[in-house]
């Protein structure tokens, strides 16, 4: 009876850890509140004067503005579970990238807003209806239009692993340079199978 009840108090103990995988809820169910990115990311990241966010273990310094009250984590916090369905952020120059733009008009708003000759990172939250799931789905968007100049692609692939991490837990990936790679049947067939 002690080795039962010592096991189930070990499962009571996991099941309470957060969990920060691909498809995990970002709780902590001890505390009742949710885990912020830069939370989860401590170890990884220093927050600055002004309340920017500086990644210290990428292989590149990279720097996330947060200004005029646009902070990362209210931000991937509201299209999470507010009225906002997705955000963009923008390259300012190749070490820093800041908010440009959130909407609740969808795949087709995003795609409007995304910057013609500038590389941009974004989350979608898609509802489940719309892909035929029972539930809705997240989508990691890497817009590196055609023409982006070289030595920027070099500091976008540097800065790809923190920006991922930051912008986690999602269940598809899509790396775009032109707005016909990023289309509802195409995140449709890459989250077919993740249900």
């Amino acid at each position: 009876d002690a080795e039962k009840a010592a096991a189930q108090a070990k499962a009571a103990e996991k099941k309470d850890k957060p969990k920060f995988g691909g498809g995990g809820r970002l709780k902590k169910k001890s505390q009742g509140r949710d885990v912020k990115p830069t939370e989860r990311m401590k170890e990884k990241v220093k927050i600055g004067k002004r309340g920017s966010v500086h990644f210290t273990a990428s292989a590149r310094p990279l720097k996330v503005t947060q200004a005029d009250g646009n902070n990362i984590d209210d931000l991937i916090r509201e299209v999470r579970t507010g009225a906002k369905n997705w955000l963009i952020y923008k390259y300012e120059n190749k070490k820093e990238i800041d908010w440009l733009v959130d909407g609740t008009d969808g795949l087709d708003g995003l795609l409007a807003n995304l910057e013609e000759h500038n590389p941009n990172y974004a989350l979608l939250r898609v509802d489940g209806a719309d892909i035929g799931m029972d539930r809705e789905r997240y989508v990691f968007i890497q817009w590196l239009p055609e023409g982006t100049p070289p030595m920027l692609r070099g500091c976008i692939n540097a800065h790809r692993s923190p920006i991922r991490e930051i912008f986690d837990p999602f269940q598809f990936e899509i790396s775009a340079e032109t707005k016909d790679d990023i289309t509802l049947d195409i995140i449709h067939r890459g989250l077919k199978g993740k249900g």
